[in-house]
């Protein structure tokens, strides 16, 4: 069993990770789960990488919750926030 301190570490070099892509490589959209959004907002690494060319952030697989949508709009107040959940059935029938 991987301890949870492992597991907490792995999860903030990933968040780390992908916050530094994005300062760097000025992306206007991005699109995750749920989870990793939440961990965004929770995080100190968005006082730190402000993300300004960021325009649009999906949440995808499942619902984010209004509390999470209003919790990441107070970090990002310049991102347009929405969620892809049901995109799957979506793009079936787009592609048939």
């Amino acid at each position: 069993m991987i301890p949870q301190s492992v597991i907490k570490l792995s999860l903030q070099i990933i968040i780390k990770w992908r916050l530094i892509l994005h300062f760097n490589f000025k992306v206007t959209w991005f699109s995750t789960e749920p989870g990793m959004l939440i961990r965004f907002y929770k995080s100190d690494l968005l006082e730190k990488y402000k993300l300004l060319t960021l325009k649009e952030i999906m949440s995808t697989g499942a619902n984010l919750g209004k509390k999470h949508c209003l919790a990441l709009a107070k970090k990002l107040p310049h991102a347009f926030i929405t969620t892809g959940y049901g995109i799957s059935q979506f793009d079936l029938k787009v592609s048939h």
